[in-house]
């Protein structure tokens, strides 16, 4: 027998006939078709119009949306339909209960006959939905109390319709300013989502192809991997498989803009050969963003603005934290320090915007929620083709690590789709993700099977609340058991800070070596130093105490042992990053390690060296001659720059190496330093060789 498996979805021509009162009629009637091996949950959504009757039917297990029901017949209380493009006449006629609250009847296909079941929504199922929802209004406040989140905007959809749309708590924590369903909040890589739909659209005008190489229509895309470079494509940027780690100290609090950040990835180190491993990518989806502004001619935010949020009518959504602030229904941000509500400054994550900059509300949100239920189609209007979906909506990458899924028994393993996490929880079908930037947490929580979709916005970051209502209300929708789910993920505060003080009394940093201590005055580490891909960083020197700064963070030094000094900044909680120096053979400090990705070695800075081969001023005080035990050395000027021209043999181009030190590229080993001796001009010019330190003397004319 065939099932319905092979449906495909085709908007019909209706047809109707004479009609039964609307009075009592509901407008939305679920069922459950049992076949052998698959239970398929179907509703028909009716609608009457000028005395006549349309209809469509939706089964989400097998992603059919808004079929629409041919030969729509409703006489007394008989209604039948047709589906002519089902394999096999597939048809369904039933009988309404006396009060229209149900629809008993039989589907037919291929010959067999089924009973089905419709309850209308309107029913005994609207009861239990609002009950639900009361309940996880009340749990909502309790947790929100107990576990200092300031506010929270929590809405659900449920078959086309919205059953939860409001705020807790205070978008203003210390003015007490309450939060409702409009309150913008940041959503961080929720709007992932929003940049792979971005690039599905591509797909749907003939832009772009999936599979095509991103060279194709970005030349300039470079990554350290060259294989990585030629063969990667949008479904390898939008599926963290491209063999880079996170590498977000790169970006986070940097001063450089998208299209700067974007150049430096070819200098970025991979941890993973490409395709093989699933590592979460911000700077990949930048680079999305990027694909989305090349093939449309316009910036992501504007294409993002015209393809997905004007369409859905999302008018309070944003793409910065300025622009949020221009808005008075705006949540500050938040974060819990010693068990306090602290707030925190917004933090303008714009270079890396399609990654995630975009600020909502529960609103905006629950529409974004319901066109993804619908697979493309907002209003009986197609937005994105409903193939697009399966490459957002299904996994190509299975992820492994911390994000994986496991840790719960009710979870199965994680894939990730385009801009989605995807897996089972409980045997249902579950699309969702995430989203955390400095003082907010964003969630979306999609059922497709069960055609309920969730949004979840928090102003205190790393919020594990979204992820625990969401668990609780599947729960609850499904008919599970009740599982705590705050006291697995929010251990009780007792039993951790016992943990706590245990860990402070046996507290001993064995790595650390007592007794030692810098090899140079700390003066001498001051200085600016260069990354290729990380760019700048400064160690100043101020007040007998060493800062280092990289990006927007400014880390105060404290040694630790050797030469290496432990930094601690406001921005870093408690944790504390280390900075190594290193010095050259002459034992000049030439560059620092800093460990800005934990997956790889400490990233090295290469000190950033004055011009002075080629600075007119400097040449001045350094040219003439020089006596070294009977050999006169000439330091004279050609082309600009600075040349070592011993008498009678060949000249050695100099190079800066450090202050008043000069290498030569011509040999390696070999360098020279300036000494002044109090003078304007310098008075010796000291050779370091491998086979000694020689010293020559300025020859006075």
């Amino acid at each position: 027998m065939k099932t319905l498996f092979t449906i495909l979805s085709f908007l019909l021509l209706l047809t109707s006939a004479p009609a039964q009162s609307s009075n009592q009629i509901a407008n939305i009637y679920n069922g459950t078709l049992k076949v052998p091996g698959i239970e398929l949950k179907m509703t028909i959504h009716l609608e009457e119009s000028e005395a006549q009757w349309s209809g469509t039917l939706d089964i989400p297990k097998q992603n059919i949306k808004g079929m629409a029901l041919s030969e729509l017949s409703i006489e007394a209380k008989t209604l039948s339909f047709e589906l002519p493009e089902v394999p096999g006449n597939a048809s369904y006629k039933g009988v309404f209960s006396d009060d229209f609250s149900s629809l008993d009847g039989t589907f037919t296909q291929g010959g067999q006959n089924l009973p089905l079941v419709f309850e209308s929504l309107d029913g005994a199922e609207l009861a239990k939905d609002k009950e639900i929802v009361e309940r996880l209004k009340v749990l909502s406040d309790s947790l929100m109390i107990a576990h200092k989140i300031p506010g929270m905007g929590f809405g659900i959809i449920k078959n086309g319709e919205v059953i939860l749309s409001e705020g807790f708590g205070y978008r203003d924590y210390e003015n007490k300013i309450e939060a409702d369903a409009n309150t913008i909040f940041a959503i961080g890589s929720c709007s992932k989502a929003f940049t792979a739909a971005g690039v599905a659209t591509l797909n749907d005008q003939n832009l772009i192809e999936w599979e095509e190489p991103i060279k194709t229509y970005l030349p300039d895309f470079e990554l350290y991997d060259e294989f990585a470079s030629e063969q990667s494509t949008a479904i390898d940027i939008l599926t963290h498989r491209s063999g880079l780690p996170r590498h977000d100290f790169m970006w986070y609090g940097s001063p450089l803009k998208r299209m700067e950040i974007y150049s430096r990835l070819k200098y970025l180190e991979p941890t993973k050969s490409f395709r093989t491993n699933f590592q979460y990518q911000n700077l990949m989806y930048m680079t999305a963003g990027i694909l989305i502004e090349k093939m449309s001619d316009k910036t992501w935010e504007e294409y993002t603005q015209e393809k997905i949020m004007a369409p859905l009518g999302m008018k309070d959504t944003n793409f910065s934290v300025e622009e949020s602030k221009e808005v008075e229904n705006h949540a500050l941000p938040y974060q819990v320090l010693d068990d306090k509500i602290v707030k925190m400054d917004f933090r303008n994550i714009d270079e890396i915007g399609p990654a995630g900059s975009i600020n909502s509300n529960v609103t905006d949100m629950l529409k974004w929620a319901e066109l993804n239920l619908n697979r493309g189609k907002w209003q009986g209007k197609e937005i994105i083709s409903d193939m697009q979906y399966n490459y957002l909506h299904n996994g190509h990458m299975v992820v492994n690590g911390p994000l994986g899924g496991r840790a719960q028994p009710e979870y199965s393993a994680y894939t990730y789709g385009g801009g989605w996490f995807i897996f089972k929880y409980s045997g249902t079908k579950v699309i969702q993700h995430g989203g955390n930037i400095d003082g907010f947490s964003g969630f979306v929580w999609l059922l497709p099977d069960e055609n309920i979709g969730m949004v979840f916005m928090c102003n205190v970051n790393g919020s594990p609340l979204p992820g625990i209502l969401a668990n609780y209300a599947t729960d609850m929708f499904l008919g599970n058991e009740t599982i705590k789910w705050e006291k697995r993920v929010w251990p009780d505060k007792k039993e951790e800070e016992e943990k706590e003080e245990k860990k402070d009394l046996n507290k001993k940093d064995e790595g650390k070596v007592a007794g030692t201590k810098p090899s140079h005055s700390l003066k001498d580490y001051a200085g600016k130093f260069t990354n290729q891909g990380y760019g700048d960083a400064s160690i100043d020197f101020t007040n007998n105490k060493l800062y280092a700064n990289y990006n927007s963070f400014k880390l105060t030094l404290d040694h630790y042992h050797y030469d290496v000094f432990e930094g601690s900044a406001e921005a870093l909680g408690e944790e504390k990053m280390k900075v190594q120096f290193h010095q050259d053979l002459i034992g000049n400090i030439n560059s620092i390690s800093i460990a800005l990705e934990p997956s790889l070695d400490p990233i090295v800075f290469t000190r950033v060296v004055p011009a002075q081969h080629n600075d007119p001023a400097y040449i001045s005080k350094v040219i003439g001659k020089y006596n070294l035990e009977g050999l006169d050395v000439n330091i004279e000027v050609k082309n600009e720059s600075l040349y070592l021209s011993p008498v009678g043999q060949p000249t050695f181009k100099m190079k800066s190496s450090s202050k008043d030190v000069f290498t030569f590229d011509a040999m390696p080993g070999y360098s020279a330093k300036f000494k002044f001796n109090g003078k304007n001009k310098a008075q010796e010019l000291v050779m370091i060789q491998p086979n000694g330190t020689f010293i020559a003397k300025r020859v006075e004319k």
